[in-house]
């Protein structure tokens, strides 16, 4: 799971797409991602100049813009319901019996669950997308270092929404994420052995020059293009407001493997949700009950 889904691995480790077309494919979406941000500074700074410079103008500009927003849109849609259809029909689900959805599972499946993640996950699917599940029909929830892949609010409140609707009403959802309260706390009183000793669970993440640096990296501030990195960090009171939003009528806090459901004491699924520094876990711990 967190191989799949740190922040520095996921610019660097150019290995992990499985074909040469997936690796040109994401290299393609990460300049026209780059070219989004440039032309829309163009746009800015041209002002009306950019509708004085050719023929036909506006109509030239325009044109451009709406033919490659309709070629990313074609390219968006896809066949996801059939695509979805044929995953489900491999998964062996005891008819009726509630369901137990781990997301976020990267290379980690757990046994009597639904493993949800991306390519080549139990079943592969991008999250935005609406979880292909009927309304209550499913006991629990595991979401771990997940959320924060997610941009906040609109990306987040659509994911825990659709949580919550295919959820049973007494159902629940156990979220870990990076605890960034902690990170705060850490910077404020300039803690460099609480930075430095996370490369004992996080190998590959790099000596920064400052810890400012290694802090907003690790909260999602510049957030590179694509899933594999952080968009946003929480502490309880942001993510309990989160939860709250999207319709959760009971948000605790817990603790590492401390769930009152036994079968939610999943959290040494992930190296990551295990990770300590002294006596203190770097994850927060929530559950929530729809």
């Amino acid at each position: 799971m967190e191989q799949k889904k740190d922040y520095w691995q996921g610019l660097q480790g150019a290995n992990r797409y499985s074909t040469n077309d997936e690796r040109i494919a994401v290299n393609y979406l990460r300049s026209i991602a780059k070219l989004v941000d440039t032309v829309g500074g163009d746009l800015a700074g041209f002002g009306p100049y950019t509708f004085d410079r050719a023929a036909s103008p506006r109509l030239e500009v325009l044109a451009r813009l709406g033919a490659v927003q309709k070629a990313l849109e074609q390219l968006s849609r896809g066949s996801r319901a059939k695509y979805l259809a044929k995953q489900l029909q491999a998964i062996n689900t005891t008819e009726g019996a509630p369901l137990r959805l781990h997301i976020g599972s990267g290379a980690y499946n757990l046994d009597s669950w639904i493993n949800i993640d991306t390519h080549p996950a139990q079943l592969a699917m991008d999250f935005r997308w609406g979880l292909p599940f009927r309304d209550a029909s499913v006991a629990f929830v595991f979401l771990c270092h997940t959320l924060e892949h997610f941009a906040y609010p609109r990306e987040a409140l659509q994911i825990t929404k659709d949580i919550k609707r295919v959820l049973h009403p007494s159902g629940v959802l156990r979220i870990v994420v990076p605890d960034i309260e902690k990170c705060l706390r850490a910077y404020a009183e300039n803690d460099l052995e609480f930075f430095a000793s996370r490369r004992n669970t996080w190998t590959w993440w790099p000596e920064r020059s400052t810890k400012l640096e290694d802090f907003l990296a690790y909260a999602g501030a510049g957030a590179q293009f694509g899933l594999r990195s952080h968009k946003f960090g929480y502490d309880y009171e942001t993510l309990r407001h989160l939860l709250e939003s999207a319709g959760f009528r009971s948000v605790e806090r817990s603790d590492y493997m401390k769930s009152p459901h036994e079968v939610l004491r999943v959290d040494n699924a992930s190296r990551v949700a295990s990770a300590t520094y002294r006596s203190e876990y770097y994850s927060l711990f929530v559950e929530a009950t729809a």
